[in-house]
């Protein structure tokens, strides 16, 4: 199996205040990573970053909404270079609409590359790295 090295690198993760989101969230934080997530605002989101010390990011977004993406997009870029986009409610690319346009331009301009690590339309999240 191929390990990629996380040190360094910055996630966002849709719904990764509990559940499968905060698993994800716990261990790619473990593999080095750094992640912000993305999570209503009614979540127990704060208090799930909190116990994550500089680590992790809470930003309360309703994905829907360009502005609360925009700033999570704008805490994972003064984390560190944003690689990593974990979506566990929907996949990125099943909602282009939807999209905040700054994430689709990423993966867009990187396309050849995108590569999902992981995906089963129902279960597991869907991982997408650069």
């Amino acid at each position: 199996m191929t390990t990629i090295d996380l040190s360094g690198k910055v996630a966002l993760v849709t719904g990764g205040a509990s559940g499968l989101g905060g698993a994800t969230v716990r261990r790619l934080v473990a593999d080095g990573a750094k992640a912000v997530v993305l999570d209503l605002p009614s979540s127990p989101g704060e208090a799930f970053a909190a116990g994550r010390g500089d680590a992790v990011r809470f930003v309360p977004t309703d994905v829907r909404d360009q502005t609360q993406v925009q700033a999570a997009v704008d805490a994972a870029r003064e984390l560190g270079e944003l690689r990593i986009a974990v979506s566990t409610r929907f996949p990125f690319t099943a909602f282009p609409a939807r999209l905040h346009p700054d994430i689709r331009a990423a993966l867009e301009s990187v396309a050849g590359r995108l590569r999902p690590v992981s995906y089963t339309h129902l279960t597991l999240p869907t991982i997408y790295t650069v």
